[in-house]
């Protein structure tokens, strides 16, 4: 750098210096009204992220406390309703009504062997309808069970009406129509509950092996729910013959929904309870 260059740049800095004295004299009048209204925006700021923060915690308090009462009563009512279906089954049997183990029950609704859904082993041909009490007892239960004869319990029956399927959730039922429930709930289902209980109380002597490791088997689960009939997942896929997937679930949950059945969980098995009545 030549001496004239730095000379110049030497006499930049001394200007900025003289302006730089004229205005710091200045600085309170220029900037001291300014720095009062920023200083009481930023307080104003702060008090509202203070409310902001206090009025949100208020609000989550306040849902909080509001899910604890909805789950507290939700799981009395449940412990109610099993509580009243385990004493209903222990009921003196004089109390209760007893039916001709053949009679047909009657409904208003659409009989199962008049659907076109329905699987044709559950014609009213060759289907006896019976109480699982009654079936105990009778010499179905002495008989090897036969392909061709498919028991139908009245203790697994349910009709899913209009109004039913009308109150289910779009968000549940989703593009499901009511014979899908339906179909669903008669062939899959109660299927899967009358070849259970057929098998529970079937007689030893006229059980092939692999049936009666499933026997000992359903009775080892039988503690699980004491005086409940319920079905496992398990016992879903061995009836399907794959595993429950998606679109199954969705059956389930509009089954759930009706509270036809109850899902409940013992030992990691997921379980559902029949509570249709």
């Amino acid at each position: 750098m030549d001496f004239t260059s730095l000379f110049n740049h030497l006499t930049i800095k001394a200007d900025n210096l003289d302006l730089a004295m004229d205005i710091l004299p200045q600085k309170d009048t220029l900037y001291s009204s300014k720095i009062v209204e920023l200083d009481e925006d930023v307080k104003e700021l702060k008090n509202l992220e203070f409310l902001m923060k206090k009025a949100i915690d208020k609000h989550n308090k306040r849902l909080k406390d509001e899910y604890s009462n909805v789950k507290g009563t939700m799981e009395n009512v449940n412990e109610k309703m099993l509580y009243l279906l385990t004493e209903i089954d222990k009921m003196e049997p004089s109390k209760k009504t007893v039916h001709n183990p053949f009679t047909e029950l009657k409904s208003p609704a659409t009989r199962l062997f008049d659907r076109l859904e329905v699987n044709p082993a559950f014609s009213e041909q060759n289907t006896p309808r019976m109480s699982i009490d009654m079936y105990a007892k009778s010499p179905f239960a002495k008989k090897k069970s036969s392909t061709k004869l498919q028991l139908k319990f009245s203790d697994f029956e349910a009709e899913i009406t209009s109004n039913q399927f009308d109150k289910i959730p779009s968000y549940i039922k989703g593009r499901l129509a009511l014979h899908d429930v339906q179909n669903f709930l008669d062939s899959i289902v109660i299927k899967c509950f009358n070849s259970k209980y057929e098998l529970y109380y079937k007689n030893r002597t006229c059980l092939k092996p692999s049936d009666y490791n499933l026997q000992l088997f359903y009775k080892e689960q039988s503690s699980y729910f004491e005086g409940l009939k319920f079905i496992t997942l398990g016992d879903l896929a061995r009836i399907m013959g794959k595993n429950v997937d998606k679109k199954d679930e969705k059956f389930l949950q509009c089954l759930r929904f009706l509270h036809i059945i109850k899902e409940a969980r013992k030992n990691s098995v997921i379980c559902y309870i029949w509570i249709e009545k």
